[in-house]
């Protein structure tokens, strides 16, 4: 087993890491993640997904790897809160009010520290799609009496709006944010110096390394600016077409554990 030619792992879970049947294969991840620390190598989720969610999947492994979630608002260590991001009280409630107001059909969840809520009068399909991820949110009649410390919207809504609300909502708040495809027909809208990337620097700091030591995997637009950073951004093979431009690097499919295939060809060598 030949030396890494890099230093930290990041890697997307819906659509890279997780299979479509919303599993992995947990015995090879064992064996490679043991091997990745005795060299060293330090393993970094990079989700959008909430901690909770990701605290649950990867329960047997949290005192080993490190945590970016909801895209980059929360970052874990340990199983430890290092750090977190969100967006103003000055501007979520502009922020809810200007979709409301703008785009009444486009579906609202909001991810808090403390709770996720959703107002009552929302489709039961998107409630019974974001309780999967969220299992505790908190159905309110609306947002305006919610006290608590916002990380991040998703929403419900064609992804190709999302260019042309983000550039709206940041002509008239001073405080910008943007607008992020999560997948499965969500975005998710984040203050915007947070994404993965963001997330990703931090702990790059934290262990003493740069980008030249990242190598990242992803497969959707949410990714590209970790994509980007990395010196080894690898898509997955069933990701997003529009995302192979940025990177010189591909993984074989989430189904076929692409990641694991990857980076079991790296200590094999």
């Amino acid at each position: 087993m030949s030396k890494l030619p890099f230093k930290a792992i990041a890697v997307d879970m819906d659509g890279t890491f997780m299979t479509d049947k919303q599993d992995f294969n947990q015995a090879k991840f064992e064996q490679i993640l043991a091997q990745l620390r005795q060299q060293g190598a330090h393993f970094i989720i990079a989700s959008g997904r909430p901690i909770g969610k990701i605290q649950k999947d990867f329960a047997p492994y949290l005192d080993r790897i490190n945590i970016v979630a909801e895209n980059g608002g929360l970052l874990y260590r340990d199983n430890q809160l290092l750090a977190r991001y969100s967006l103003s009280k000055e501007t979520t409630p502009k922020l809810l009010q200007f979709i409301e107001e703008n785009y009444p059909q486009v579906e609202i969840f909001v991810s808090a520290v403390n709770h996720s809520y959703m107002k009552k009068s929302t489709s039961q399909e998107f409630i019974d799609f974001m309780t999967y991820y969220y299992p505790e949110r908190i159905l309110v009649d609306d947002f305006l009496g919610v006290d608590d410390e916002i990380i991040k919207l998703t929403l419900r809504m064609p992804v190709e709006l999302s260019s042309q609300m983000e550039a709206e909502f940041n002509q008239i708040n001073p405080e910008k944010v943007h607008f992020t495809s999560s997948g499965y027909n969500t975005v998710d809208v984040i203050p915007s110096e947070v994404n993965k990337a963001s997330g990703l620097k931090y702990f790059l700091d934290y262990f003493k390394l740069t980008s030249d030591d990242l190598i990242a995997f992803g497969d959707d637009f949410n990714d590209l600016e970790m994509l980007q950073l990395a010196k080894y951004g690898y898509v997955m093979a069933n990701g997003n077409p529009e995302l192979f431009q940025y990177t010189d690097y591909r993984a074989p499919s989430n189904n076929d554990n692409g990641v694991l295939q990857v980076l079991e060809q790296y200590l094999a060598e």
